[in-house]
C-alpha cells in the first residue's frame, strides 16, 4: 500500500501535467532537505531545530497526505523532549524516518515518470 496520495497535488495543478511534475520535483527537493535537517537535529537532540525543519515540510506532507511521516515526526519530537532518550532509541527512530522518506521519494519518482 502506498504511503503517498497525489490527489491533492493534482487538484493544485488543476490538470496541468507539467506543473504537477514541477511540484513533484519540489517535493523531492523538500523531502531530501527534510531528511538531512531532521537527522542532524535528531542527533543533536535539538527540539527547536526539529520544529523548524518539520514546519517547513508540513506543506509537502499536506500535498501528499503523508500521515505516516507526520506521526513519526511527532514521535521524534517527543523522543527528543525526553531527557532520558537513549542513543539506541534515537538511532532506531532515525532509521524509521529514513525508511519512510526513502519509500516516499521512490513513490514520487515513479509518479513523476508516468
Amino acid at each position: 500500500m502506498p504511503l503517498l496520495n497525489f490527489t491533492k497535488l493534482y487538484e493544485v495543478a488543476e490538470g496541468d501535467q507539467g506543473f504537477a511534475k514541477e511540484l513533484m520535483g519540489d517535493l523531492i527537493d523538500g523531502f531530501v532537505e527534510l531528511h538531512e535537517g531532521y537527522l542532524q537535529a535528531l542527533q543533536n537532540k535539538d527540539v527547536n531545530a526539529l520544529s523548524f525543519v518539520t514546519h517547513r515540510a508540513r506543506s509537502n506532507m499536506g500535498l501528499t497526505g503523508f500521515e505516516a511521516l507526520e506521526q513519526a515526526i511527532d514521535q521524534g519530537k517527543n523522543l527528543v523532549a525526553l531527557a532520558g532518550a537513549t542513543p539506541q532509541q534515537i538511532e532506531q527512530h532515525a532509521q524509521h524516518i529514513s525508511q519512510l522518506l526513502h519509500t516516499a521519494l521512490e513513490e514520487i519518482k515513479q509518479e513523476k515518470a508516468r
